[in-house]
């Protein structure tokens, strides 16, 4: 339990939705508000959506996998009116693509068909990049689009379905492309010349060149310290999107559905980092080390050297008590990130490697302590400290950083029988404890009443023991 709100910290960066805003706070989604469907009902439409990718590709139509994969999310819609709307949309399309002679001239076309119909984006990517703040980029309604097609407000990957699936019923060759936090529209030219135009859907669709790209690529290369770029058919495509469902039902304390929704976007595509690191995380989490293990080795295949995928090998390592090995791939994680901190000015801190950064310190902290080295673990986590003490307040998980900074500097004194000192800090760490709303936060604040317990006995401290014995069985039974 101690790494899950870690975990979804750094799973947020996954979010292909960096286009759009943060309408809820993570720590305030339940599993009521994905308009859940029981559990006959959720496998069913897996089963559905498996049926659909087990077409040809000729015949496979996003837009109606799409709509059937949002119903795991949202129930509050019927599939084929919005179907409907799509084939009205293309009816409509079609004349003006045909009267168009060139391919540019047929995107653009496309391009204001979509804008003119009043579909929008809160913040483009393509003008965002630069300052985008990853861990507080969820917006689950955007993805999903049968939300877009009824309030016209999308991100890139509910407007790249929206494209593909337009392009697809007026004979336009169009792929998604993905790159790291980010999906876009690629048209490939049938004709001899196979001629490429890039669409950027978040930003009025402006076309921009493979060199364009590339400055992108290496924005992001800077920001995240990963690059990759992989064209999708329009199945590999539908992974992006049960990718964010995903997610949301981690966040959602709901791990097996995630992963039920990760493996079936692994069957459509196993060319996604991002989507290959979730499923190692959630494996993780329900203790699957082995296969977890495995993910993560996959995923370094996939982006070779991502910091976030070594620190996740770090911990399995950590988790099977290979103690060295967790210590140098952490250390070598750190570094990495470290030496890139170091390269960037004051106004191009990235709050993402900065959060990965502390929470790799704190890790190694964990890691000291449990080898019982105090001293070591100590100064792992007075650099934890450091780090967190000079961060902006914007990332997500800075209030779950206190809680195990806390909890840490806690245990080492408690370790070294410094009890008064140590009551101080697991007192601290409570404070900064979200309400146990959801699993995961009550078996937090249960360990610290444990703690809490201990120590305050150990000093003879009964009446405050007593204290935290009834606040634990307060939430002991929620």
């Amino acid at each position: 339990m101690r790494r899950i709100m870690i975990v979804l910290c750094i799973l947020f960066a996954c979010l292909l939705n960096g286009c759009a805003v943060f309408q809820m706070s993570p720590n305030e989604i339940t599993y009521d508000d994905l308009h859940c469907l029981d559990n006959d009902a959720f496998q069913s439409n897996l089963n559905s959506i498996r049926g659909m990718l087990a077409q040809p590709e000729n015949e496979f139509d996003i837009a109606r996998a799409a709509l059937t994969a949002c119903r795991a999310i949202n129930s509050d819609f019927d599939v084929d009116a919005r179907l409907a709307q799509i084939d009205e949309y293309a009816d409509e399309l079609r004349p003006r693509i045909e009267s168009c002679k060139t391919p540019e001239k047929k995107i653009q076309a496309l391009t204001d068909f979509i804008w003119r119909k009043g579909f929008y984006t809160h913040t483009p990517y393509w003008t965002y990049f630069a300052t985008a703040r990853f861990a507080n980029s969820l917006a689950g309604d955007d993805s999903d689009i049968s939300s877009t097609l009824a309030t016209k407000r999308g991100n890139c990957i509910s407007l790249t379905i929206l494209y593909l699936s337009l392009g697809k019923r007026v004979g336009l060759n169009l792929n998604g492309v993905v790159i790291p936090g980010h999906i876009f529209v690629r048209y490939t030219d049938s004709s001899d010349t196979q001629k490429i135009i890039n669409i950027e859907t978040t930003a009025d669709g402006i076309q921009f060149s493979n060199a364009d790209l590339q400055k992108v690529k290496n924005e992001i290369a800077y920001e995240m310290l990963t690059s990759y770029e992989f064209t999708h058919s329009h199945k590999e495509t539908l992974a992006s999107l049960l990718l964010n469902m995903g997610i949301l039902y981690f966040t959602a304390d709901e791990p097996h559905r995630a992963i039920a929704l990760h493996e079936l976007a692994l069957e459509a595509c196993v060319r996604h980092p991002e989507l290959v690191f979730a499923l190692a995380t959630e494996y993780e989490q329900i203790g699957k080390i082995e296969k977890s293990e495995s993910l993560y080795r996959r995923a370094l295949l996939l982006s070779p050297r991502d910091p976030k995928f070594q620190w996740g090998l770090g911990n399995i390592y950590a988790a099977k008590n290979q103690n060295q090995q967790a210590i140098a791939m952490l250390e070598d994680t750190i570094q990495v990130l470290t030496d890139a901190e170091q390269k960037r000015g004051k106004d191009e801190k990235s709050d993402f490697q900065e959060d990965l950064l502390i929470v790799s310190h704190i890790d190694l902290a964990e890691i000291y302590l449990s080898m019982r080295r105090p001293n070591h673990a100590m100064r792992a986590i007075t650099a934890a400290q450091k780090l967190y003490k000079d961060k902006t307040p914007i990332a997500y998980g800075q209030i779950n950083y206190a809680v195990r900074i806390y909890s840490v500097v806690g245990k080492i004194y408690q370790s070294s029988g410094r009890y008064q000192e140590a009551i101080e800090y697991f007192e601290k760490a409570l404070k900064k404890c979200p309400p146990p709303k959801v699993e995961y936060i009550r078996q937090v604040r249960l360990t610290l009443y444990e703690r809490l317990i201990e120590c305050c006995t150990a000093t003879g401290d009964h009446e405050k023991a007593q204290y935290y014995s009834d606040e634990a069985k307060k939430i002991s039974t929620l």
